[in-house]
């Protein structure tokens, strides 16, 4: 997934993304750090004493000698608007940017002006599958990921399992749904499942479990650390269908929802605890 903060100058930007970073795991990619190497590089300034200067607040505003009379911001704006662009393209800072997406790798799609004016997360997820050609796959939606310890599991993650789990076990697995839940001071992921066959939920628990740690790195890592137990509740297919309707989402555009959080999960975990 990708979040973009976009604000005026000391607004907090890099402060939020550090706390997004550092609780969910985000990576975090900026327009800036290619501005930074550019601006020093027009310049011939040492990259540390930019650098310090930058950081510390009562600098940053202050014209300098080095910078032909500019403050830093003024130099790195003077160098993106009147030097980059102007040579290289509009769409440069974008490009190197770009170069840093891995392949593999999941992502929300935005639709935003040049200058960040309006922004819109459509709620798909995409998959670059050749970056050189801008190939891309709709993976998902950004509500259908379920990342509460850094996990990163995405409905195209949770599909493959269930595939994989359903022919290894001769099993028909119409619907389903996966929610996080705390394990004394860790977590959890308990899954529903429909299956009006008879089968063991431990034994597709496990199964479930060993299929999403070949599929999703991140999963396998946390399975290691702070996601200690997954377990599976099996309900009858119509147990699924009944809740949909009684949400009054019966028909072709609503399908049941695949992660289970919220308002949404207090509804279904009163349902069914009235079945």
């Amino acid at each position: 997934m990708i979040v973009i903060f976009n604000g005026p100058p000391a607004s907090g930007k890099d402060e939020a993304a550090s706390l997004y970073k550092e609780k969910y795991g985000f990576g975090n990619l900026s327009f800036k750090y290619q501005l930074f190497k550019e601006t020093i590089k027009h310049f011939d300034v040492d990259e540390r004493w930019f650098m310090e200067g930058y950081n510390d607040r009562t600098q940053k505003e202050k014209s300098e000698f080095a910078l032909q009379g500019m403050s830093r911001r003024e130099a790195m704006i003077h160098v993106s608007e009147d030097i980059i662009k102007p040579k290289k393209g509009l769409d440069y800072f974008g490009k190197s940017v770009a170069e840093e997406i891995e392949e593999g790798k999941n992502y929300a799609l935005l639709i935003s002006t040049n200058a960040g004016a309006w922004r819109y997360l459509i709620g798909d997820t995409v998959r670059f599958v050749d970056k050189e050609n801008a190939e891309i796959i709709i993976t998902g939606r950004t509500k259908h990921f379920l990342s509460i310890v850094g996990e990163h599991l995405s409905v195209d993650n949770m599909n493959k399992a269930i595939h994989l789990v359903s022919e290894e076990f001769n099993l028909s697995i119409p619907e389903y749904g996966v929610r996080g839940e705390n394990v004394d001071s860790l977590f959890g992921h308990h899954w529903y499942v429909a299956c009006d066959q008879s089968v063991d939920g431990v034994a597709l628990a496990k199964a479930i479990d060993e299929k999403l740690i070949v599929l999703n790195d991140d999963y396998a890592i946390e399975r290691k650390s702070a996601l200690k137990r997954i377990r599976v509740t099996v309900l009858k297919e119509n147990v699924f269908m009944d809740f949909m309707q009684a949400m009054g989402k019966i028909g072709g555009q609503h399908k049941f929802p695949r992660v289970l959080k919220g308002d949404l999960l207090k509804d279904w975990e009163i349902f069914i605890q009235n079945k």
